[in-house]
């Protein structure tokens, strides 16, 4: 997706009837979606130059549209001479001392690939590289930043320097003032949303929209939906890549979500037997419908609940949730085959509906 075809992908959401979008850039650094080291790494020349970077940029402002490039900074994809990583000097090492790599796996064999893997970047060369990306990026003037792994993960680096070893708490410190550093001049974007992220970031991707499952669990509570509402915006999986139903679509309503698509302007044949493959259907085109009428669904139902906070959440009936905002606004949704009553609201079958209520301040 070129410069250019992201600005097309975003005008046809908007003319589908989309009006609020969050535009998440991945793949437009040096090397593409697992990119090179990103101190020092510019924007891929495949998609464009300087200029059209500046104005699909532009273009989203004007719409209204908040852009997120997105960076990957703990894991390095891709490694070339004199781009700024040393493995040997700035990987981080296991318990043994080895360098740290992440291998993928072959699916039919459960064996590692020995060609395919990732370093991962020591936590004390973080400052740094930040420091560099943003250096060369600064031309640009990216408002927003989309940070791939901070959100999510904690490398220890174990060397034998005790001046140089790095264990998972001071890890965590170190991501923790980084993501405080880059708040102050970023709005910025994380997937997953570990806790100690929280404080700094604008919108959370990725993050879980149902319990585990295990045999331990009787049942699911959207804890960290309850949480955060009304300070983070928060979106599952790409529901393109994920399966789509009905109960989908009524858990995004009852955690008050935001649907998230991942697309290509490229039809997905261009992915198959590439180490992308896992991007089966992303040609936005296929999209363009379902989620216009799915954007439709969900802001009517939630409108005026973007900002407000979570108050309560309950099981009121069997298969029946409400979710109670501090407005005094009720969502209730009814999961059964059947249509339901609860306390005198009627749900149908496979769908929510809104009871409108005012805070009783007495």
């Amino acid at each position: 997706t070129t410069f250019c075809q992201a600005q097309n992908i975003v005008k046809s959401f908007k003319e589908s009837g989309i009006d609020n979008i969050v535009f998440r850039y991945t793949g437009w650094l040096s090397g593409g979606l697992a990119h090179f080291y990103p101190a020092g790494s510019r924007a891929e020349k495949a998609l464009g130059d300087k200029r059209e970077f500046v104005e699909l940029r532009n273009a989203l402002a004007d719409n209204d549209v908040k852009f997120f490039p997105d960076v990957g900074f703990l894991y390095v994809h891709r490694d070339k001479v004199l781009d700024g990583f040393s493995p040997r000097r700035n990987g981080a090492r296991f318990l043994n001392r080895k360098l740290a790599k992440v291998y993928d796996f072959d699916l039919a064999t459960y064996q590692r690939d020995p060609l395919s893997f990732c370093y991962i970047l020591s936590p004390r060369m973080l400052d740094s590289a930040i420091d560099s990306f943003l250096s060369a990026n600064e031309e640009l003037n990216i408002e927003g930043i989309s940070l791939r792994y901070m959100g999510e993960y904690l490398n220890s680096d174990f060397r034998e320097n005790q001046e140089l070893l790095v264990d998972r708490q001071q890890a965590k410190e170190i991501i923790q003032a980084q993501l405080q550093r880059l708040q102050k001049q970023h709005q910025i974007m994380i997937t997953g949303g570990n806790a100690y992220s929280l404080p700094s970031v604008e919108y959370i991707i990725n993050q879980p929209l149902g319990a585990s499952n295990y045999d331990l669990i009787d049942k699911g509570v959207p804890f960290m939906q309850i949480v955060l509402h009304g300070y983070v915006n928060y979106a599952g999986t790409p529901m393109n890549l994920d399966w789509i139903d009905e109960d989908s679509l009524l858990k995004h309503i009852e955690c008050g979500m935001v649907p998230y698509y991942l697309v290509t302007y490229a039809g997905s044949a261009k992915l198959k037997e590439t180490e992308f493959d896992y991007l089966y259907a992303t040609d936005y085109r296929n999209w363009l419908e379902q989620g216009s009428q799915l954007y439709k669904k969900v802001s009517t139902m939630l409108q005026g609940l973007h900002n407000q906070r979570i108050t309560n959440h309950a099981e009121i009936g069997p298969g029946v949730y409400q979710t109670t905002y501090e407005t005094g606004d009720r969502i209730i949704v009814n999961y059964n085959d059947k249509p339901v009553e609860v306390g005198g609201v009627f749900i149908k079958r496979k769908s929510a509906v809104r009871v409108n209520g005012e805070v009783d301040n007495r």
